[in-house]
C-alpha cells in the first residue's frame, strides 16, 4: 500500500508510468482509516513522494528510485470504502476533514474527493451526505453540507 513497492513489483512509480503511457491523469487514493499522527504522516509522505522537488526527503527517495522529476499529481481521494473498516459516517467526516486539511497545507490547488456512497448501504451514504461537519470535496469545489443537500434528483442549495 502507498508509495512502497509491493512484492509483485507494481507500485507507485509503475502506476505513474502506466498513466503516462495512457496519457491520463492519475487519481491517488490515500489510506485514511485512522487519525494517528503516524497514519496521517504516512499518507502525506505519499503526496510528498509524488509531488515534491528532488531537494526534499521524499523527492530524494523518488529520485533514488529512478524518477527525479515530480509527478505533479493533482487528484487525490481520501480513502475508499471506509465503511468496510467499520467506520461510521461521522468518523469518516472527521477523517476527511483531517486529511483534507493536511492536503491543503501541502498544496491548496490539489483536487480532492472522498467516498460518498455505498450501493448496498444507502443509509451510510445518506448519513454522510447530511453531516454538517463534513466538507464535500469534488475536484476542487468545496461545499459545506450546511448549504447543500443531496437528493436522487441532484444537488440543491
Amino acid at each position: 500500500m502507498g508509495w512502497v513497492f509491493d512484492y509483485y513489483g507494481f507500485g507507485t512509480d509503475e502506476f505513474m508510468e502506466l498513466c503516462r503511457q495512457l496519457k491520463t491523469e492519475p487519481l491517488i487514493v490515500l489510506p485514511a482509516t485512522k487519525r494517528t499522527p503516524e497514519d496521517v504522516k504516512y499518507a502525506m509522505d505519499w503526496v510528498h513522494y509524488l509531488n515534491d522537488p528532488v531537494t526534499t526527503e521524499m523527492g530524494k527517495l523518488r529520485a533514488s528510485n529512478g524518477y527525479p522529476q515530480p509527478y505533479n499529481v493533482k487528484y487525490f481521494q481520501i480513502d475508499n470504502e471506509p465503511m468496510n473498516f467499520n467506520i461510521a459516517p461521522e468518523q469518516y467526516a472527521e477523517l476527511v476533514n483531517l486529511y483534507g486539511s493536511e492536503l491543503r497545507k501541502i498544496d491548496p490547488e490539489l483536487k480532492m474527493s472522498h467516498a460518498t456512497e455505498r450501493s448496498n448501504d444507502l443509509n451510510w451514504s445518506q448519513k454522510l451526505s447530511i453531516l454538517p461537519e463534513i466538507i464535500l470535496i469534488y475536484w476542487g469545489v468545496i461545499i459545506t453540507n450546511m448549504k447543500m443537500r443531496i437528493s436522487r434528483q441532484g444537488l440543491s442549495g
